[in-house]
């Protein structure tokens, strides 16, 4: 019977003798004969099933002694040994470390991108990441689902319930919408500064859950409540965003009880979808290029014909835009691409013989003026839909600028209509004092956009008094200390400074308000520079909080409101 020789081949840290004439495999507990010296069906086995394809070939018999003796030149190759080839390509434990960490980067990759489940099971994604790393082994979907997820849920919801612990004031956006399944959901959202000295402004997604009940104000407020509940913020919510659909309305103020702010990028479709059904002759207009635009879209004809046209004008080769019933911004953009292909259009049109669908010059020009009236209006939604964080503050001197804006321009019915929506709906902005605060404490615009400076002053005086109430009660030093030697008669020491120290004090309790703390305060904050619109506001406050310490709170308070 042959006998192995102890440490003769590192073929032995894999295999193991289980009797005279039978050797297991420690990988896979395969069972082998062995009744010779000959190790190499063992090295046949491991080379096959337990090396990638790709992997180094084991070495043959006797190759680890020959390694030994042959000395090695700089610089050469040299080839691995067995054991550390297998130790290359097994996989990590379920316990290790690496494991667990590649398993959390998969996981955070997988909700970032909003890839699915299935991704794990992609051939070319599986094939990708054993190239990375072939000891890292996928986790199936049900462990992602069923395990890592929900661990990670867990984890995170922790997390954030610590966070909302320590703030003050949440602002909070709300919005219901329906899935591709028609089911109905609510997404609710929250916007709050982290406790100071920090003034980062953090926004987080508290739920999107399904909705099951009818959609009444009540039911929705339900709803919520028991959101707010769950993540211990319902004494803390300053104010809640929503759309303009009254049921939002009516949740929020009727039942909810709380300030309610109407979604500013909501709001401008509203206006401007209003405005063009009820701006006479553009109507019809609007329908007439409708009518070319999905002339074009649905025969191939027109379409190779329009691009030659455009080809032999020396143009872009673009097609037309057909716009969305619900989007107004998709009729600017279907206005503005046929106005721009205006003459390749009319070119191609009239070679397909359909010259009674061209728009004249008259009309066309009356497509430039409605393009340049609703540019405003596109750029405030997009500057409101594309910013990190829409401050509140930003909401009246938007408004402001689109109202100078169509006083400029020459009058025509979309303007007069724009201009009768946008007083209706903005018309009493600086009555709301939430709005006119958050305007006041944003260093870009302070008074400025107001239209009435009596309600400029009237959101100071708040606000003064706001700071006013928050100071604690200041006992001067002689009091506090009289206070202290009431039991027995005070020591009494001669001072040069008695009579002058005694009319110090009486001036302060005579000295106007205006002239003392938070009116100081905030005359100071408006002699201060203006901050240019390309610049933060909360990133002046984190650098000027020391030098207004009243007015810095009051602004955690009022800027952390998103307008949109």
């Amino acid at each position: 019977m042959a006998t192995c020789r102890k440490n003769a081949s590192d073929i032995w840290n894999f295999m193991t003798r289980t009797s005279p004439t039978t050797v297991a495999c420690n990988l896979c507990q395969c069972i082998f004969n062995h009744t010779t010296g000959s190790t190499s069906n063992l090295r046949r086995h491991l080379q096959v099933k337990h090396l990638s394809m790709t992997g180094p070939k084991p070495l043959e018999k006797n190759d680890e002694s020959v390694m030994k003796e042959t000395p090695r030149r700089p610089g050469s190759m040299t080839q691995p040994t067995l054991l550390t080839t297998i130790s290359n390509v097994s996989k990590y434990g379920a316990d290790s470390i690496k494991k667990k960490a590649l398993d959390d980067l998969l996981l955070e990759m997988i909700t970032r991108d909003l890839q699915p489940f299935s991704i794990v099971e992609d051939r070319g994604f599986r094939g990708f990441v054993r190239g990375l790393d072939p000891r890292y082994e996928l986790p199936s979907r049900r462990t992602l689902s069923r395990d890592l997820l929900p661990r990670k849920f867990q984890a995170e919801e922790q997390k954030l319930k610590a966070s909302l612990e320590s703030v003050t004031h949440v602002a909070i956006t709300t919005d219901l919408w329906t899935s591709r399944q028609t089911e109905s959901y609510i997404t609710v959202t929250a916007h709050y500064f982290l406790p100071l000295p920090s003034w980062d402004l953090q926004s987080a997604v508290l739920t999107t859950q399904r909705v099951t009940v009818d959609h009444t104000a009540a039911n929705i407020a339900k709803v919520l409540t028991d959101i707010f509940h769950h993540w211990g913020i319902e004494d803390k919510i300053s104010s809640i965003v929503t759309d303009n659909a009254s049921t939002m309305v009516s949740l929020v103020k009727d039942h909810l009880k709380k300030h309610h702010v109407r979604c500013f990028a909501h709001s401008l479709n509203l206006i401007v979808r209003d405005a063009l059904k009820n701006s006479g002759e553009l109507v019809e207009l609007i329908t007439k290029v409708k009518s070319v635009v999905s002339f074009f879209h649905h025969s191939v004809k027109a379409t190779e014909k329009l691009l030659s046209f455009q080809q032999n004008l020396g143009r872009q080769q673009r097609k037309l835009i057909q716009d969305v019933d619900t989007r107004w911004n998709s009729t600017l953009h279907m206005l503005r691409r046929y106005e721009e292909e205006h003459t390749a259009v009319t070119g191609a049109l009239c070679a397909l013989s359909k010259t009674t669908m061209s728009l004249t010059d008259a009309e066309v020009d009356r497509i430039r003026a409605a393009i340049e009236v609703l540019t405003p209006f596109e750029l405030a939604t997009k500057e409101a839909s594309t910013e990190k964080h829409t401050s509140l503050s930003k909401m009246l001197p938007t408004v402001r600028q689109i109202q100078e804006k169509l006083s400029g321009e020459s009058s025509s019915a979309l303007r007069d209509q724009l201009q009768a929506e946008l007083r209706r709906r903005f018309g009493s902005l600086e009555d709301n004092f939430t709005l006119g605060a958050a305007t006041l404490l944003d260093p870009r615009f302070r008074r400025l956009p107001f239209c009435d400076q009596s309600s400029a002053k009237n959101v100071e005086d708040r606000l003064v008094s706001m700071m006013q109430r928050s100071e604690p009660q200041q006992t001067s030093a002689t009091e506090a200390s009289q206070e202290v030697n009431n039991d027995g008669p005070p020591a009494q020491k001669k001072s040069l400074w008695d009579t002058y120290m005694k009319k110090v004090e009486q001036l302060k309790k005579t000295a106007s308000p205006g002239l003392t703390g938070p009116y100081v305060e905030m005359r100071r904050y408006h002699e201060s520079e203006f901050l240019s619109m390309m610049e933060d506001p909360v990133q002046w406050w984190r650098e000027n909080c020391s030098n207004f310490p009243r007015l810095s709170t009051l602004a955690r308070q009022f800027l952390h409101i998103p307008a949109t």
